[in-house]
């Protein structure tokens, strides 16, 4: 978690974690610690520039349109 944190802080971009309804800065510790690491999280990222410093963090779910955030139909 301190390495997330860390490039964080150092990139340009804004960066939010979001847990359910919850939602935290992700340049913030006592934030990150304030979320169940158990459970899924979405980070957003205000710059695609700064994306590729989190990659190694990305899990993708097939059953969500990415660009629309919500569940795809699979009839």
């Amino acid at each position: 978690m301190k390495t997330f944190v860390t490039i964080c802080s150092a990139v340009a971009s804004h960066s939010v974690v979001r847990q359910d309804s919850y939602a935290v800065n992700g340049a913030s510790l006592m934030g990150m610690f304030s979320l169940d690491l158990s459970k899924p999280l979405t980070v957003e990222i205000d710059d695609d520039r700064a994306a590729h410093y989190f990659r190694k963090w990305t899990i993708v779910d097939d059953s969500f349109d990415l660009d629309k955030q919500t569940p795809m139909n699979k009839d």
